[in-house]
């Protein structure tokens, strides 16, 4: 429905990737492009998901999320990179904002993933 009104959507799986998988197939092919991009949660629920592994949408790009709760700036940094080296990911996204807006951090996390994506 929201696809027809010229809307983009991104799910924000966590767990059970092939079903998640099937309604992106069907979606796209009922409407191509409305799912644009994947937001996989590799925190708290998702802790231990690696976009790299299971996670496959073909060309919808997945872009994963973590936590400022476990990771530093230089960690989400590497763990970006790393994910960057293997399977390609052209961004990702920290849970929960709220956590770190105000005190300077949000700068330096948007900082670590924009160097760990190049």
């Amino acid at each position: 429905m929201v696809g027809k009104l010229g809307y983009h959507v991104m799910p924000d799986p966590y767990v059970d990737a092939s079903y998640w998988q099937s309604v992106v197939s069907r979606i796209n092919t009922q409407l191509p492009g409305t799912v644009d991009g994947i937001h996989l949660q590799a925190y708290a629920g998702g802790g231990g998901n690696n976009p790299c592994s299971g996670w496959n949408f073909g060309k919808v790009p997945v872009f994963p999320g973590v936590w400022d709760k476990n990771y530093t700036p230089g960690q989400v940094q590497t763990l970006m990179s790393g994910w960057h080296k293997e399977c390609g990911i052209l961004g990702g996204y920290m849970w929960i904002y709220d956590d770190f807006v105000g005190n300077g951090f949000a700068k330096k996390y948007a900082t670590a993933i924009n160097k760990g994506v190049k």
